[in-house]
């Protein structure tokens, strides 16, 4: 649940952002731990949200500016223009592709997100998303998970990085946002035993919560890890699918149709 003062506060921020930069905002929703299921009492909320210009502002042959972002100490907030998201969808974007299907949404006009959730399965990349979330959880398992404690929010990141790519690999679909889903591609009780009592210390616990490192889960990550990307390497090129769909999107959108 999110507290009703912050979503107020947000959704002032955004309506006041529309004005201030003459922009319209198409989606906005929760990002990170919060929309994943396992926030920390002291989280901070990752607020992202997709925009789009008036209609003169694509009249130009230069490339501009395609990001805003407003990083405090409780609300982070950051913003992609309509056609740098489009174009990072046509590319399969995993960051992208789990924003779209978020539990939690602040704003939205209906259109985009519905038809980006449309398209998803068209656009999507097995390959390149599960490179993507094999990098995030070795990144987090040489830097963090190999020290006498390790902060827990980190082992998250890393078991729910492997999950979604373990997801991709099983169900050859686009692996969801939230992570009581992705645990069901798990059946092992230790396993399922550790993380739930994890879960439970992470969510009443802080974001600098420590744990004792686990070879039950540190031993998984390895073998996923390995495993897992010569599976993704294995898996055939790409053929990508044609912009024409998000075409259309992008000037129905500009045009307010």
């Amino acid at each position: 649940m999110i507290d009703k003062k912050i979503k107020t506060d947000i959704l002032t921020y955004l309506t006041a952002l529309e004005k201030e930069k003459r922009i319209k905002i198409l989606y906005a929703c929760e990002s990170g731990s919060r929309a994943w299921g396992f926030p920390s009492t002291d989280s901070d909320y990752d607020v992202r949200f997709f925009y789009m210009h008036a209609p003169e502002w694509y009249f130009s042959i230069l490339d501009r500016k395609d990001t805003m972002e407003n990083v405090g100490p409780v609300l982070d907030f950051n913003g992609w223009e309509l056609r740098k998201t489009l174009r990072l969808f046509m590319k399969s974007n995993a960051s992208l592709i789990e924003k779209v299907q978020s539990p939690i949404v602040y704003k939205e006009n209906g259109v985009f997100r519905e038809a980006l959730n449309g398209l998803m399965q068209d656009y999507f990349n097995p390959k390149a998303c599960m490179f993507h979330y094999y990098s995030l959880a070795h990144n987090f398992y040489e830097e963090a998970l190999q020290k006498e404690k390790v902060k827990l929010k980190k082992y998250f990141y890393a078991i729910r990085s492997i999950l979604a790519a373990r997801w991709i690999r099983i169900h050859k679909e686009v692996a969801p946002m939230e992570f009581s889903t992705l645990r069901s591609v798990m059946e092992d009780k230790n396993w399922n035993d550790l993380v739930e009592d994890w879960l439970e210390k992470k969510i009443s616990g802080t974001e600098g919560t420590l744990v004792n490192p686990s070879k039950l889960i540190n031993n998984f990550i390895k073998i996923e890890l390995e495993e897992g990307k010569i599976y993704a390497d294995a898996l055939p090129r790409y053929e990508k699918t044609p912009p024409e769909a998000l075409d259309e999107l992008y000037r129905k959108l500009i045009k307010n149709e």
